[in-house]
Parts: C-alpha cells; sequence; structure tokens
C-alpha cells in the first residue's frame, strides 16, 4: 500500500465519522422526541379525562345552586307575606 492509499483511506475514514456522526446524534435527538411527545400525549389524556369529570361536577353544582337560589326566592316571598300581615 502506497502513502496515497494510506491517505485516501484516512481521508475516507475522516469523511465517514463526519457524515455519520451528525447522523447517529440526530437519530439520538429524535428518539428523545418521540418519548417526549408521547408523554405530552399520555398526560394530555389524563388532562382531558380530568375536564370531563370536573365538568360535570361543576355542572352539578350549577344545578344545586339554581335549585337553592329558587327556595331562597319562595323563602323571601313567605317571609314578605308574613311581613305584610
Amino acid at each position: 500500500m502506497s502513502n496515497l492509499d494510506i491517505t485516501l483511506l484516512l481521508a475516507f475514514i475522516g469523511a465517514l465519522i463526519a457524515v455519520v456522526t451528525p447522523i447517529i446524534k440526530l437519530n439520538s435527538n429524535i428518539v428523545k422526541l418521540n418519548a417526549s411527545i408521547e408523554f405530552i400525549d399520555k398526560n394530555g389524556t389524563k388532562r382531558d379525562q380530568l375536564i370531563k369529570e370536573l365538568d360535570k361536577e361543576v355542572h352539578g353544582l350549577s344545578e344545586h345552586v339554581v335549585r337553592l337560589k329558587t327556595k331562597v326566592d319562595e323563602l323571601q316571598g313567605r317571609v314578605k307575606a308574613l311581613e305584610m300581615k
């Protein structure tokens, strides 16, 4: 093997390393990004479920408040009627 062959081989290996290293780093970053997206998606599903449960609870409480307001109005009407006697 001549000096030229050795030089070309070393240049090829250097060029190969220069190309492969960023690709490996990029692949690693893509894997991390996918894991992050899956984590966010999983938490988003839990969040959506919690929001639905809280919405049902708020709706039930709103109905209860309406019933209580109706009772208060009825009691105020009775008080006014008794005050007029």
